[in-house]
């Protein structure tokens, strides 16, 4: 098969201000985490660049993408057809973030979002996801969490979050979590990747009113397929005793007879 040509793809951390660091040699590689090139500072942002194909997009552009309906499917910017089931996604998320956790490459939670994956091909056409690698050891493990970022958290750490907030009485002042504070465990990362799946089969964020309360889940249509509910529901539950770890919930989706598919 053709090499598709190469692009590159800027992700910006705004609230990262005049980092120098760079990138080291030795970095973990896994074929479904993707690590950047180089780092850039524009005065008021810290820029990562990584290099992608034409045809790669962001998990959430994607979706957004395939359910657009002024959009005809033929006129997809992947030009071979590929078929991809929701539960595939997730198994190739797993497969990176048990590999991240093992190899102390996440700090916090704030970038296990659709905004930090990326949808592509491999160089066999066939499609592939990958974590978007944001260095968070190696930049700074102490700077702060913003809360656009706490749409994907675990309940656990929307709830300390929250008590940060209620402590803060100064509207002027910004919370003082950081990323140390909600540092990713096997059980908190199944919970964002719960909520991950749900945006994935209903096309929308899972909290588009915000969300009430650290205990709270989202919505399900009655649409919504019922493997889907179940999958979502399970990794969503607050109580950290009874949802499962990444290699549980990785062996209850493996069995799906999912046939719910995204044609590429």
């Amino acid at each position: 098969m053709q090499v598709k040509p190469l692009r590159e793809y800027k992700k910006v951390l705004s609230d990262i201000c005049n980092i120098r660091a760079t990138i080291p040699s030795n970095q973990p590689t896994h074929p479904h985490v993707m690590s950047p090139f180089d780092i850039s500072f524009d005065g008021h942002s810290t820029y990562l660049h990584y290099h992608v194909t034409e045809d790669g997009m962001t998990l959430r552009d994607f979706i957004n993408f395939i359910y657009d309906p002024r959009k005809k499917l033929r006129a997809t910017i992947f030009n071979t057809l590929h078929r991809i089931r929701p539960v595939d996604i997730m198994l190739q998320l797993i497969d990176a973030y048990e590999f991240m956790l093992a190899k102390n490459m996440m700090v916090g939670q704030s970038n296990v979002n659709p905004d930090c994956i990326w949808i592509d091909r491999n160089s066999s056409g066939e499609v592939k996801v990958c974590v978007l690698d944001t260095l968070e050891t190696i930049i700074d493990d102490k700077y702060r969490v913003i809360d656009e970022n706490k749409q994907y958290w675990s309940s656990e750490y929307i709830g300390e979050y929250n008590n940060v907030m209620f402590y803060n009485t100064e509207n002027t002042r910004k919370p003082v979590l950081t990323r140390c504070d909600t540092k990713p465990t096997p059980i908190s990362i199944v919970y964002s990747l719960g909520l991950i799946l749900y945006f994935i089969v209903e096309h929308h964020d899972p909290y588009p009113d915000g969300r009430l309360h650290a205990d709270e889940r989202p919505f399900f249509r009655p649409h919504m397929i019922e493997r889907y509910k179940k999958y979502v529901f399970s990794a969503t539950e607050s109580d950290i005793r009874k949802r499962p770890t990444l290699k549980e919930w990785k062996e209850i989706i493996k069995v799906s007879d999912d046939k719910t598919c995204f044609v590429m």
